[in-house]
């Protein structure tokens, strides 16, 4: 006589506090040592009335989790609940006969749907047929595009041809000339407009906020709950922030990552936001250059999703080259709107988003 054995029975809850402990416990059956209990509960603080939270448990062991914190975005004239996390499931649990990945992921669509909210996400290459799939709805958007300038004309001849004896002795010849044509691009900032430094997102980036995204169809809330939530400690960012000001009125802001001492030749802009004036903005990646120049990298790197932005950043000497990381490891974006207040024609043109590295961060 044949035994039917029952899969297991896989149950998804909402995480609780005592759930922290056993993720951050690097003698746990996780094994997090990187991961901190004072992490885990940055991560579920902002807007935590809102969050979708859900672990997955089997014989009340966590075997998985999905966690979606609920950030503002604004669509057009209206502003919704838009959902961004991580998924993760244990190494264990990845190739039985049971789903836990899927089983998240419904559970997680039906708290979309209640709230009538949007879902966002930048999945591995592997995993965007399954989002195109799940309720066969979810909009591919493509790679965000990755512009990038060469501040170091020597690490340029290296880079083409590969050989660093060469390359030293072509820096030598050709030096001046690759400095004159790819590092002509130079701009003073007005005047009248001061690039300072804050450490501190206050008052002045909510009214920031309220003047300047009238011009952006689709954007996440930028303000200063969410930047200083986004740009605490706990979040690893590291960020350096510096503002444009003119008579004492906030104009925009750039934010950067420090310099990672693992790997010291590239600076990364995180995210850049400003009344989408010319002058403003070039201020503000000029700073930007200037910084990481002082900081000696070999380059800069930035991940935005905006035609206004894009156009300004190549003006500047940036360029959009698809080399073999971009191919290999992309920055997808996709979303799905499970709200009947947004505009589906507007939501689902890619043009019309606004999105940087900063939105992509811990989905």
């Amino acid at each position: 006589m044949n035994t039917v054995i029952s899969p297991p029975q896989i149950k998804i809850r909402p995480v609780e506090s005592s759930d922290f402990d056993i993720l951050s416990d690097p003698n746990g059956p996780w094994g997090f040592d990187k991961i901190k209990r004072s992490y885990l509960e940055w991560f579920a603080q902002y807007r935590h009335d809102r969050n979708i939270m859900l672990v997955a448990c089997l014989d009340d062991q966590i075997v998985g989790y999905f966690w979606n914190y609920a950030v503002m975005l604004k669509v057009k004239n209206e502003v919704v609940d838009a959902f961004g996390g991580t998924l993760f499931t244990h190494p264990d649990h990845r190739k039985k006969n049971y789903n836990v990945f899927n089983l998240l992921v419904r559970e997680a669509i039906i708290g979309f749907q209640k709230r009538e909210g949007i879902h966002y996400g930048f999945p591995v290459n592997r995993l965007v047929p399954y989002y195109e799939r799940v309720s066969a709805a979810y909009k591919y958007f493509g790679p965000i595009p990755r512009s990038f300038r060469i501040l170091n004309p020597t690490y340029l001849i290296e880079e083409i041809v590969r050989n660093k004896k060469l390359a030293r002795f072509l820096n030598f010849f050709c030096h001046p000339l690759v400095n004159l044509i790819f590092f002509a691009v130079r701009s003073r900032p007005p005047k009248d407009i001061l690039i300072k430094e804050v450490h501190f997102f206050d008052v002045r980036f909510d009214r920031l906020w309220e003047k300047a995204s009238p011009k952006f169809e689709i954007a996440i809330t930028r303000n200063q709950e969410y930047l200083n939530w986004i740009c605490h400690k706990e979040s690893k960012i590291r960020p350096v922030v510096f503002t444009a000001e003119k008579e004492g009125e906030l104009l925009g802001y750039i934010i950067v990552e420090r310099i990672n001492a693992s790997n010291r030749n590239r600076g990364v802009i995180v995210d850049l936001f400003d009344i989408q004036d010319k002058t403003v903005t070039q201020a503000l990646i000029d700073k930007a250059v200037a910084y990481f120049k002082q900081e000696r990298a070999d380059k800069i790197e930035f991940h935005i999703l905006n035609p206004y932005y894009q156009f300004i950043l190549q003006s500047m000497g940036f360029r959009q080259i698809k080399s073999k990381k971009d191919v290999v490891n992309p920055i997808n974006f996709l979303a799905r709107s499970y709200s009947s207040k947004v505009d589906p024609d507007c939501f689902y043109n890619r043009q019309h988003w606004f999105v940087t590295k900063l939105n992509t961060l811990f989905t």
